[in-house]
């Protein structure tokens, strides 16, 4: 959201330029990101089924009831979760540059394509059918957000999630600027 104000401001050519360089980076914080939180996922599970049974006294619940329906559902929303990343980097993009329709079609998309699928699979799928769809609908949204933004004047699609090697130099300046205010404020 950060970003919408800054790319309200700038040029067209400026922000055709820096957006697909966020996009792509954004995209590898959530990708990196979703694998440590799926890495960490089991041991934490353990933990908290440890602490649960020893405070009280019973079995572990957490590894007979929970983890059968939490671990698939978690895995299925994460992709959806990924790929939402792009989504909201795009839509503050055209959202900034007066492309309101591209961002609200995007939206009923996703919505509409989550409440049929919802209808669909969380009577049959519970947790997981209801993750499906979300994950589902939110490919709906990136796919066309990444089919309209080059349409409305922005960057390729492929240049909004496939890294560059220019892309280190930004995450160079964005680390520098962070360490000069943290040394600052000492």
């Amino acid at each position: 959201d950060l970003f919408f104000s800054k790319v309200a401001g700038e040029t067209h050519e400026r922000a055709r330029r820096v957006t697909p360089v966020l996009s792509r980076l954004c995209l590898a914080v959530a990708v990196i990101g979703t694998l440590c939180i799926v890495l960490g996922f089991w041991p934490l599970f353990t933990v908290l089924g440890a602490i649960h049974g020893w405070l009280k006294g019973s079995t572990d619940v957490f590894h007979t009831n929970w983890l059968p329906t939490v671990w698939p559902a978690f895995l299925w929303l994460a992709p959806g979760t990924v790929a939402f990343t792009v989504v909201k980097i795009l839509q503050n993009d055209l959202a900034a540059r007066g492309h309101l329709n591209a961002c609200m079609t995007s939206g009923l998309l996703s919505f509409g394509g989550m409440i049929a699928l919802d209808v669909l699979w969380v009577p049959t799928g519970g947790a997981v059918g209801a993750a499906q769809a979300s994950t589902v609908a939110y490919l709906i949204a990136a796919a066309y957000t990444l089919w309209i933004y080059p349409r409305c004047g922005g960057a390729t699609a492929l240049e909004c999630i496939l890294p560059q090697r220019g892309d280190w130099q930004y995450v160079r300046e964005i680390a520098g600027g962070v360490w000069q205010k943290v040394r600052w404020r000492r």
